[in-house]
């Protein structure tokens, strides 16, 4: 004679309708049974765009540079006319 089996029954859980990716993820569609079920893949959206690039720097063949010497004999440079004192502004050398 058939007995049924004594003690608990264990049942699978059920199947994840959706699996994560990095950049998507898979979701089941369809019921299975008036709709097969399927596998859809859908990636993620983009992020949006990179971060603008910082301007380049003017070329050293078109950037001025300004010389002059001071009353101890020091020389400076710059490449900003503003920054050359008044006084010195006659003797100015231009470079490039």
């Amino acid at each position: 004679m058939y007995a049924p089996p004594g003690g608990a029954v264990s049942v699978a859980p059920a199947p994840p309708d959706v699996i994560e990716y990095p950049d998507g993820r898979y979701e089941l569609r369809g019921d299975g049974e008036a709709m097969p079920h399927r596998w859809v893949w859908i990636p993620n959206p983009p992020s949006g765009p990179p971060p603008a690039a910082p301007p380049p720097p003017a070329p050293a063949s078109e950037a001025p540079l300004y010389r002059w010497t001071d009353e101890q004999g020091a020389v400076h440079w710059t490449d900003r006319w503003e920054a050359v004192p008044e006084a010195y502004r006659p003797q100015i050398g231009r470079y490039r």
